[in-house]
């Protein structure tokens, strides 16, 4: 019941990009996944990651100093769109709330 997810929470497309491992024009398709600790019914976001693959050769896992300026641009766009949602921070939401449920209790 303890242990790291990965889930996707995004995804995006760059079109008509020059793939660096087929050396053709095709779209780059992006994905963006967040690592989790799950603990029982509790979860905690740990990192975000972005994929980047190439629609025609599917084998590339390009990393964005590959890209080219524009490709690195809209890389960056869809990377700061995607928002981690909230459910994920349920964790922290809970961890909160006892906190302030104990400092309470020592007030009386």
């Amino acid at each position: 019941m303890i242990g790291t997810v990965e889930r996707k929470i995004s995804h995006g497309v760059i079109k008509d990009e020059k793939c660096k491992v087929c050396n053709e024009n095709a779209d780059l398709l992006v994905d963006v996944y967040i690592k989790i600790l799950a603990i029982r019914i509790f979860v905690f976001p740990l990192e975000k990651r972005t994929s980047v693959s190439c629609a025609k050769c599917k084998k590339a896992n390009l990393k964005s100093y590959e890209l080219s300026s524009t490709a690195k641009n809209k890389l960056f766009k869809i990377d700061e769109e995607t928002k981690t949602p909230v459910k994920f921070y349920s964790g922290y939401i809970v961890i909160t709330i006892l906190l302030f449920l104990w400092m309470f209790s020592k007030l009386k």
